[in-house]
């Protein structure tokens, strides 16, 4: 299997640095460009299938990757983000490093109002890739996603075990 993995778009909440989590926020138009940019590069790539988050985000910038390609894109509730619970909406000032930290210790975590629980989140996200990794060896697949299922996608595939994941060093 040959893996591609594409962050959604921009949206006015990134521009704003507001925690995005599962709250359903479409793309602005830099956004829509970004998407558009990203199905150039994966023009001759020769994708068979793509699984996309279900938030509209996402799924703007699978529909637009696709537009051309006409391959299936398959939504799952697995690669959505994750939920940030009381800190979704808020701008990432608003927000205390301790919380931030807080928010992604795997070992011992403060469950905060609402949020979903680090171990929950990569469960469900290497639940996921398990599936994909069985049924899809022989295809190019392509993932539409976020940016922390990004980093989860990637700890997977680099067999990194959760816990020793630092989020905030972590580009993707």
């Amino acid at each position: 299997m040959q893996l591609f993995i594409i962050r959604h778009g921009k949206t006015d909440w990134n521009f704003q640095k507001r925690i995005q989590g599962q709250t359903d926020i479409p793309l602005n138009e830099e956004g829509i460009k970004q998407a558009k940019q990203a199905k150039e590069i994966l023009h001759h790539e020769n994708i068979h299938i793509i699984f996309s988050s279900p938030l509209t985000r996402a799924k703007q910038t699978a529909d637009i990757i696709n537009e051309d390609a006409k391959v299936p894109i398959r939504y799952d509730k697995r690669i959505i983000e994750r939920n940030f619970g009381k800190f979704e909406g808020i701008t990432k000032q608003d927000i205390s490093n301790e919380e931030i930290e807080d928010l992604w210790r795997y070992n011992k975590p403060k469950q905060y109002l609402q949020a979903e629980s680090v171990q929950d989140f990569y469960s469900r996200i290497f639940d996921f890739m398990e599936e994909i990794r069985k049924n899809y060896t022989d295809k190019n697949v392509l993932l539409v996603i976020h940016r922390a299922v990004a980093i989860a996608v990637n700890a997977y595939c680099e067999g990194t075990l959760p816990e020793d994941i630092d989020i905030h060093k972590r580009k993707t």
